[in-house]
C-alpha cells in the first residue's frame, strides 16, 4: 500500500475518534451569564434606569428649584441608603402596572453579597418583613403595603396594595421585543394594548434625559391605520406681534374612530364621559383643527362723547381718544356649524359677549367672527394666514414662565414620534399671565 493512502487512513481513523470521544464526553457547558433584565417581568410600563445618574438629576433639579430643606433631606437619605445597599445601581428597572392592581416593581442585581444582607437586615427592620411560607424568595411587611423578593443574584421590591404575588416573577418570562426596547439605560417601554405581553403591532417607547434641559420622547407604532394622522396640510394661524405661544393640532378625527384597540378606545370614552356637556357638544362639532398664537401688545383706539359747558354756559359735545395697550392674541377654532359652536361658547364658565366681543378671563377683549367653517377670535382684525405643516400637535413657548416644545407628527409610516423638550427646567413660584407677553 502506498505512503500517502496509509496516511490517509490513519487522518480519517483520528478524526472520527475525536468526534466519538466528543460525542460521548461533551464539554462541559458553562453557566450563562445572569442578565437582571431576564428576570424582569412585563407591564404595562417599565423604565431602565442608571439610578447613579438619576440622583445626580436629582441633585440638579433641587438646586435649581430651590426645593425645601425637608425635601432634600428626605431624597439624600434615600440616596445614601441605596448607595450603601450592595446593589448595582447603574442597571436597574422600574415596572408599573397601569392597567390591573397599579403595583410598582423596582428590580436590582446584587454585587456585594456581605453589604447587601446587611442592608436587607435594616430594611426589614424598618418596615416588619417576615419570610413567606408558601414562596421561599418572598419577604411580606405586616405594616406597610410593602414585598420583597430576596434571589441569589437580585432583589425585586414591590409596593402597592397588591404587591403579594403567590409565585416567583422568575417564572414569567417576558418577550423578546420587550427585552429588546429596554436594552440601554433611560429607555421605557407602554404596553398600549393591555395585554400580558407586548404586541408587536401596537406598542410605545420612549427616551428620558435631564442634562441642559430636560427632553422626553416616545414613539407610539400601530402597525396597521396609525389612529393618529394630520388631516390638512396647512392650517390658519393668527399674526400675532410675538411669538411667545404657538400651538395647533391638526389631526383627522375620522382616523382615531377607526381605531380597534379596544384599551386605548375605553380609556378615551371614559375621559371624555368625564368633561362638562358644554364641552362635549363642542367636541362633536370639532373638525381637528384649531390654533393659538399669543406674544406682544397692540394698541387699540376707543371713543367716547361728553358733553361740556363753555364759558358762556353752551352746551358743547367733546369727543375724546382713548389708547389702550392690550395683549395681542388670536384663536381659531375649526368647524362646519360655527353659530352653533359659538352659542355653546357662551355656555361654557368665564365666559361672555359684551360690546359685540367676546370677554375670557384673564384675556383681553376678542373680536369674534363666525367663518364658513370656523370660529376665529382676535385682540386685531388681521387675517389668519394658512401655514403648511406636517405636525399633528404643535406647541411652542418661549416666554419667562415656560421655555419648551411639544411635537407629534409621524416620523413612518407606522409610527407616530412625540417629542418635548424644556428648556432652563424650573418652575415659576408665582404664576403670572402677563409673563406671556
Amino acid at each position: 500500500m502506498k505512503i500517502y493512502i496509509k496516511v490517509a487512513i490513519a487522518f480519517f481513523a483520528l478524526l472520527f475518534g475525536v468526534v466519538a470521544l466528543m460525542e460521548f464526553y461533551p464539554t462541559p457547558k458553562k453557566d450563562k451569564v445572569f442578565q437582571l433584565l431576564d428576570q424582569v417581568e412585563e407591564n404595562g410600563f417599565a423604565f431602565h434606569a442608571d439610578l447613579t445618574k438619576l440622583f445626580y438629576e436629582i441633585e440638579k433639579y433641587g438646586k435649581e428649584n430651590e426645593l425645601d430643606l425637608a425635601s432634600r433631606v428626605i431624597s439624600g437619605q434615600v440616596k445614601q441608603q441605596l448607595l450603601r445597599s450592595g446593589l448595582k445601581l447603574k442597571e436597574t428597572y422600574f415596572t408599573y402596572s397601569i392597567y390591573k392592581n397599579q403595583v410598582r416593581s423596582f428590580y436590582a442585581e446584587i454585587a456585594d453579597t456581605t453589604v447587601f444582607e446587611e442592608a436587607f437586615s435594616r430594611f426589614s427592620g424598618y418596615f416588619d418583613l417576615e419570610k413567606s411560607i408558601e414562596n421561599p424568595f418572598l419577604y411580606q411587611s405586616s405594616s406597610v403595603d410593602i414585598s420583597i423578593e430576596k434571589h441569589p443574584k437580585y432583589v425585586k421590591i414591590n409596593w402597592g396594595k397588591a404587591n403579594h404575588q403567590k409565585k416567583s416573577n422568575s417564572q414569567k418570562k417576558s418577550s423578546a421585543i420587550f427585552r429588546k426596547l429596554l436594552q440601554s439605560p433611560n429607555h421605557g417601554v407602554i404596553n398600549t394594548t393591555g395585554t400580558a405581553f407586548l404586541d408587536s403591532n401596537d406598542f410605545a417607547y420612549f427616551t428620558y434625559s435631564y442634562e441642559e434641559n430636560l427632553r422626553f420622547t416616545m414613539d407610539w407604532k400601530v402597525t396597521k391605520n396609525h389612529p393618529l394622522q394630520t388631516k390638512e396640510k396647512s392650517i390658519p394661524i393668527y399674526s400675532s406681534q410675538k411669538n411667545k405661544v404657538q400651538a395647533y393640532t391638526n389631526v383627522d378625527l375620522q382616523q382615531i374612530q377607526l381605531f380597534t384597540n379596544p384599551l386605548l378606545k375605553q380609556k378615551g370614552i371614559s375621559f371624555l364621559d368625564k368633561l362638562p356637556q358644554a364641552v362635549k357638544e363642542m367636541l362633536n362639532l370639532w373638525n381637528g383643527q384649531s390654533s393659538l398664537q399669543l406674544g406682544g401688545k397692540i394698541n387699540t383706539e376707543t371713543i367716547q362723547y361728553i358733553t361740556e359747558f363753555d364759558d358762556d354756559f353752551n352746551q358743547v359735545e367733546k369727543r375724546i381718544v382713548k389708547i389702550d395697550s392690550i395683549p395681542d392674541l388670536g384663536v381659531y377654532w375649526g368647524t362646519n356649524q360655527p353659530k352653533k359652536s359659538f352659542d355653546l361658547l357662551q355656555n361654557f364658565p368665564n365666559v361672555k359677549m359684551q360690546n359685540s366681543q367676546l370677554q375670557l378671563a384673564l384675556f383681553p377683549p376678542l373680536n369674534i367672527n363666525q367663518e364658513r367653517n370656523s370660529l376665529t377670535a382676535g385682540s386685531s382684525n388681521a387675517k389668519f394666514k394658512n401655514l403648511k405643516n406636517k405636525h399633528i400637535l404643535f406647541i411652542n413657548s418661549d416666554n419667562e414662565l415656560i421655555r419648551g416644545s411639544l411635537i407629534v407628527q409621524k416620523s413612518a409610516k407606522n409610527i407616530v414620534h412625540f417629542e418635548l423638550i424644556l428648556k432652563d427646567f424650573t418652575f415659576q413660584k408665582k404664576l403670572s399671565i402677563s409673563n406671556f407677553w
